[in-house]
């Protein structure tokens, strides 16, 4: 089975739904992340902070058996403003190749 996780910044997977993955990619299911915004500009600044949570994200993703991780770089500070449109726009392309 293949499970896709859409979620607001790096490590809102781990927070809520680590558990679930760990169980599915322990069946064998195949995990994927999409993670809609950079998760740093709202607190921290620069690019290295930004590396420093994909690395981050990708370690835990080892460890939890997760197949690859999406990341689309929308500004954290504006999700809420900006939300649908980067949500429309990545379940729309996620979804047509997650399937197809």
């Amino acid at each position: 089975m293949k499970i896709l996780i859409i979620c607001s910044h790096p490590d809102d997977e781990v927070i809520g739904c680590g558990g679930a993955i760990s169980k599915h990619s322990e069946k064998g299911d195949e995990v994927y992340i999409c993670v809609v915004s950079e998760g740093v500009s709202g607190q921290f600044a620069g690019k290295d902070a930004i590396k420093t949570r994909r690395s981050h994200a990708n370690l835990a993703g080892k460890v939890l058996g997760i197949k690859e991780y999406f990341f689309h770089d929308f500004p954290n500070r504006c999700i809420r403003q900006v939300f649908f449109f980067p949500f429309h726009y990545i379940a729309t392309i996620l979804i047509r190749d997650f399937i197809g």
